[in-house]
């Protein structure tokens, strides 16, 4: 499940999920070698401990889970029209346990693919949109967020696509903030090949 969800209902929450592994990178033998997925996610973040995979949902995630944890209808549908590889759930929580971070990121086939999940993805975040606000992304071409509450508390989701990936990031807790998520965000997008 997604942040976009995590807005419904706080069970949801303990659902988050995903991972997996499925890039590649060219290796010194002329075949690609292939790079764990886990690896496109920030190994930290300042401030906040990364949670074993499992932890709400956390780690790899095939196109059955990604569809399962997105909610909408047509996730499965769309997904296998973009060219789903696999993806990756990643959560982060500080000290206190009072804010958390999570990256779901997922892979495609193509620059095309993760285009057409990021479309499906900024469709759910302008309906959320329209529940909470609008947050507005500078630096990160085609992003779209939104900010909300979960459980009282202030919960920010930010998407956007770059290359063949598709990241999710959302943050929730007392005292997270549009700096925070944004923050998180570009760190993920600099992680992410362009190609």
């Amino acid at each position: 499940m997604r942040w976009r969800r995590l807005s419904i209902a706080p069970a949801v929450l303990a659902l988050v999920m995903l991972g997996a592994c499925g890039s590649s990178a060219p290796s010194t033998g002329g075949s690609p070698t292939p790079v764990p997925l886990s690896s496109r996610l920030p190994a930290g973040i300042p401030g906040f401990d990364v949670q074993p995979e499992g932890t709400l949902g956390s780690g790899p995630a095939d196109i059955t889970k990604a569809a399962t944890d997105d909610g909408a209808s047509d996730a499965t549908q769309v997904l296998t029209a973009a060219g789903y590889t696999d993806g990756y759930l990643r959560n982060w929580s500080d000290s206190s346990s009072t804010r958390t971070l999570y990256i779901y990121l997922f892979a495609f086939g193509s620059a095309s693919g993760a285009q057409k999940w990021q479309q499906h993805l900024a469709t759910e975040v302008n309906a959320a949109a329209a529940h909470g606000g609008t947050l507005t992304v500078s630096g990160i071409p085609g992003a779209a967020g939104y900010t909300s509450t979960l459980a009282g508390q202030p919960l920010l989701t930010i998407a956007f696509a770059r290359g063949r990936y598709v990241a999710e990031v959302s943050a929730t807790g007392s005292g997270v903030n549009a700096d925070l998520a944004t923050s998180v965000a570009m760190q993920e997008f600099g992680l992410l090949p362009s190609s």
